[in-house]
């Protein structure tokens, strides 16, 4: 697999989410749209571009700014489509279309260091992905163990298997197989583009989703959600729940480009709480 590092030439990643207690695992997501949710000085006070990278904290809808795209490639990076923040810090994406200036394309991943202020290159799928329109990974997890969990903006042909744009595939880097982990079909039927995934610590899925025939809300595992919701799918018992509502944003018409668990405590300044005291365990919640 090739390496490319690239300078940067800005400083490290401003505005760093503050930390939470453990009231869940935050997370990180970018949209396709300019938008705002509830910051730690009021309502509607974290502002965010279609290219940055917010944190919030998924039981008070609060949420900060974690990496602005104007401070990347001096007017920012096209708009995110993948997300995995590591437990180092790192961040690692996938972009929606080749950024000028950087030698990578939306078939790769890239990470990006805040620390060193650099890109490189994480996995290159090349020619492993093929598809009727463009390879763009849409969705990316990596496990403890490794592995991937990817999903593709539209459907794709991975280690000789086809796949819906509505599926999350478990991928193994070692050996370059692949084997289908959820399927489209647990939507009923409809046409649904899964447009990020992550994976939470018990082992819950979380994604968020467009009914590709109507535009509107969409069903699984006993939960009916809508463009703008995070959805925790149990594997294990295949029922579903929302993780974040679509309200966060305010009455806005949102969709979640990017998603991902945040697996590091971040330094920054003390949240203003909604709440003082949260419950450890959440269960699922239903609509």
């Amino acid at each position: 697999m090739r390496v490319t590092r690239l300078l940067l030439g800005v400083p490290a990643a401003l505005m760093l989410a503050v930390a939470l207690p453990a009231l869940g695992q935050d997370i990180a997501f970018s949209t396709a749209s300019p938008g705002a949710i509830d910051g730690p000085t009021g309502p509607g006070t974290t502002q965010f571009g279609d290219g940055d990278v917010v944190f919030m904290d998924p039981a008070s809808g609060i949420g900060s700014i974690f990496l602005l795209a104007d401070t990347i490639n001096d007017g920012g990076l096209p708009d995110l489509n993948a997300l995995h923040i590591t437990s180092s810090g790192t961040v690692i994406f996938s972009t929606q279309s080749g950024a000028a200036g950087y030698d990578f394309q939306d078939d790769e991943l890239v990470e990006y260091n805040p620390v060193t202020d650099t890109l490189s290159l994480y996995y290159d799928f090349g020619d492993l992905i093929t598809t009727n329109a463009d390879v763009d990974i849409d969705g990316f997890h990596v496990l403890s163990n490794g592995n991937f969990l990817i999903s593709n903006t539209s459907d794709f042909t991975l280690d000789g298997q086809d796949f819906l744009n509505g599926d999350i595939v478990l991928f193994d880097p070692s050996t370059e197989s692949a084997s289908l982990l959820f399927s489209e079909g647990l939507f009923g039927g409809d046409d649904v583009w899964v447009r990020s995934v992550s994976m939470l610590g018990n082992g819950n899925l979380l994604f968020s989703a467009f009914n590709e025939d109507t535009g509107g809300d969409m069903t699984v595992g006993g939960l009916t959600f809508g463009r703008g919701d995070v959805v925790e799918y149990d594997l294990a018992s295949g029922l579903a729940g929302l993780y974040v509502e679509s309200s966060v944003f305010g009455g806005a018409t949102e969709d979640i480009d990017a998603l991902s668990v945040a697996a590091i405590p971040l330094p920054g300044a003390v949240w203003l709480f909604l709440s003082a005291l949260a419950v450890m365990v959440r269960p699922l919640r239903r609509r």
